[in-house]
């Protein structure tokens, strides 16, 4: 699934669900994986709104696909997922380790 995902690349205009509404679903699971996106037909505003709104890593015109600068964004954002994925899986394990902590300290 999307939370075994190093990194997402996806496109603004995609048939059934845009690129957008996607980005929408995808920022409310408790891990996603670090998000490009790619446009052949974006604007500053839609450029805009996928950072503040969608909390998309990066952002890149279609032209651009095939250069270093979107091969260096893709690798740090794989990088950064690496990172985020390990604290994640700390937090989560370091909650579970409470959690046990307190169902001995509880126990009647």
């Amino acid at each position: 699934g999307l939370v075994d995902s190093d990194c997402v690349l996806t496109d603004i205009k995609m048939p059934g669900m845009d690129g957008e509404k996607f980005l929408g679903e995808l920022v409310r699971l408790p891990y996603h994986p670090p998000v490009i996106m790619i446009t052949g037909h974006g604007t500053m505003e839609t450029q805009r709104k996928a950072f503040r709104k969608f909390q998309a890593f990066d952002f890149f015109r279609k032209e651009q696909f095939d250069s270093e600068e979107f091969r260096k964004g893709f690798r740090e954002a794989i990088e950064q997922s690496i990172l985020d994925r390990q604290a994640w899986k700390e937090k989560n394990y370091m909650a579970g380790r409470k959690f046990e902590m307190w169902q001995r300290n509880n126990k009647k």
